[in-house]
């Protein structure tokens, strides 16, 4: 009877213990791969039945534009890719434009005050003017101060009125924008 070498028996024993570690970590890889995908597949067919057939349920899309014709340009995408995701579904979108953080003056508000200019379409639904009118559209041009209206509280701490001129600072870039408050509103 021949004996095999004693380097070649104890390879025998690890050889199985690699040979499984390897079977292992590819059915964990595998069963992984599958679950993630089917996490995905349930996922979305869950979105897509939750927003076709709950009205309440919505969805927030943020686009960073560079000026209201881009914006239009976003919004009209976003709504195409909705109405084809969403083909049967009753679909309202609601779009609006609004600054980068605006940073208000420490003098006015207190240190590192910040706050955003926001355009909503029809913003009777959500407000009422108490003082002064609704901001007319912002014609652009430099130097232009941006017309807004704002809520009283805002308007009480910042000491604010119909006609009030002041300036802002874009938080990111430091450019000034100035601002007239057309309008006071109560919530």
């Amino acid at each position: 009877m021949r004996r095999r070498p004693a380097a070649v028996r104890s390879l025998a024993p690890h050889r199985l213990a690699l040979t499984a570690v390897t079977v292992t970590a590819v059915l964990a890889a595998t069963l992984l791969s599958g679950l993630a995908s089917f996490s995905a597949t349930v996922t979305s067919y869950a979105v897509r039945e939750t927003l076709a057939t709950n009205s309440a349920t919505g969805i927030l899309i943020t686009s960073s534009a560079g000026s209201a014709a881009d914006a239009a340009r976003d919004t009209r995408r976003v709504a195409a890719v909705l109405h084809r995701a969403l083909p049967s579904g009753p679909l309202t979108i609601n779009s609006s434009l609004s600054t980068d953080y605006l940073n208000v003056p420490a003098a006015v508000a207190g240190k590192h005050a910040q706050i955003h200019v926001v355009s909503l379409p029809d913003p009777g639904r959500y407000a009422t003017v108490v003082a002064g009118a609704w901001p007319a559209a912002a014609s652009g041009g430099t130097g232009t101060a941006l017309p807004v209206a704002v809520s009283a509280a805002t308007a009480a701490r910042l000491h604010l009125r119909p006609g009030s001129l002041f300036l802002l600072q874009v938080a990111t870039t430091g450019k000034d924008i100035p601002i007239k408050v057309t309008g006071i509103l109560s919530q």
